[in-house]
């Protein structure tokens, strides 16, 4: 049983998400948006927090079955369509009213309760 299945009983689209740095390596402020799911899902919002709590947001129409999306921090933006600046300290990934949190913990992400 995946990490993600003891989370969302129940919900096997939210489910099929995962999260990761791209190469795992923080410093290339990228991350890949994975669906591990057997079908499409969208639309998709990641939503990105720093440490001044901003939030910044990135919306896929779909995210194909059995894919990562690697997305440069840069193409994130707040409301005013600024682009993300500042430490990374949380990623939120929104499909159909429900949401995934992650956290940052070294090279990875740690799901949040």
């Amino acid at each position: 049983m995946s990490i993600f299945s003891r989370f969302n009983k129940g919900n096997p689209d939210l489910s099929s998400f995962d999260l990761s740095y791209h190469y795992h390596d923080p410093d290339r402020e990228e991350i890949v948006v994975y669906n591990n799911g057997k079908g499409s899902k969208g639309p998709v919002k990641v939503v990105v927090m720093n440490e001044k709590k901003q939030q910044f947001e990135h919306g896929f129409e779909k995210i194909a079955s059995r894919i990562g999306v690697l997305i440069h921090l840069a193409q994130f933006r707040d409301k005013n369509n600024l682009p993300f600046t500042g430490k990374l300290e949380q990623v939120q990934i929104h499909y159909y009213g429900q949401k995934l949190v992650f956290f940052p913990e070294g090279n990875k992400f740690k799901l949040g309760k």
